[in-house]
């Protein structure tokens, strides 16, 4: 067991729960039906190389405002006074939720592009240089 505390003040509890394997796991049945090549991008999410793409939502731009008020806030309050805590937890909250975005996001994208797709076929770049 873990637990695993949140700046934002969630708490997670994990489990590890050991068992008996899947006995229903599909096995490989020769060639794929249907396949797509997925290209990742920053202007946009995905484009398949079907001609499809997904718009890039960019949460952080959109929850940037948020982020600088309550950031200003934080810095005029008392270095560890009840409300630098609370100012700190809302700060932490709006981040936590930006993350949940993008996390969610590629959950569902990932989600669907299995459900739809057999075989994903992914880019390899190296992106820093």
């Amino acid at each position: 067991m873990c637990v695993k505390l949140n700046p934002s003040g969630r708490m997670y509890v994990v489990f590890l729960v050991e068992g008996e394997e899947a006995a229903n796991e599909q096995k490989c049945a020769g060639e794929p039906k249907k396949a797509v090549g997925v290209d990742l991008g920053i202007a946009r999410l995905v484009t398949l190389f079907d001609g499809r793409f997904l718009e890039n939502p960019k949460p952080l731009e959109r929850s940037l405002d948020r982020i600088r008020l309550l950031e200003k806030g934080l810095s005029r309050k008392k270095k560890f006074s009840k409300n630098w805590f609370k100012a700190k937890r809302r700060l932490a909250k709006e981040h936590e939720y930006v993350k949940d975005f993008r996390r969610g996001l590629f959950f569902k994208l990932g989600a669907l592009l299995a459900a739809e797709y057999d075989l994903l076929v992914l880019e390899d770049l190296n992106v820093e240089g």
